[in-house]
């Protein structure tokens, strides 16, 4: 899953669309740092469960932000968490 996550980054890149490009550097980053924690490549299941974790820290974040005022960072926060959904499993 990293690597069709850094293939969407190329493309957004190659596109300058920097704010999703910013998005999935967030991500990309994220699934990095826990794979070197780990010291070996993750699992499908482990990246779904770290973007998963992500997923929530934004939602969280939108809401504090929502009640704070801030809408510019809750926007930025929200398109962050459109782009991210696409690599989860759909609800059912």
């Amino acid at each position: 899953m990293l690597s069709v996550v850094q293939a969407d980054l190329k493309s957004a890149m190659k596109s300058g669309d920097r704010e999703k490009t910013i998005a999935l550097r967030n991500v990309i980053t994220k699934l990095k740092s826990r794979q070197i924690d780990k010291g070996e490549s993750l699992t499908d299941d482990e990246t779904l469960k770290i973007i998963q974790s992500y997923s929530k820290q934004l939602k969280d974040s939108i809401t504090q932000y929502k009640s704070a005022g801030r809408d510019d960072l809750m926007e930025k926060e929200t398109y962050e968490l459109t782009i991210i959904e696409n690599y989860l499993p759909k609800a059912l």
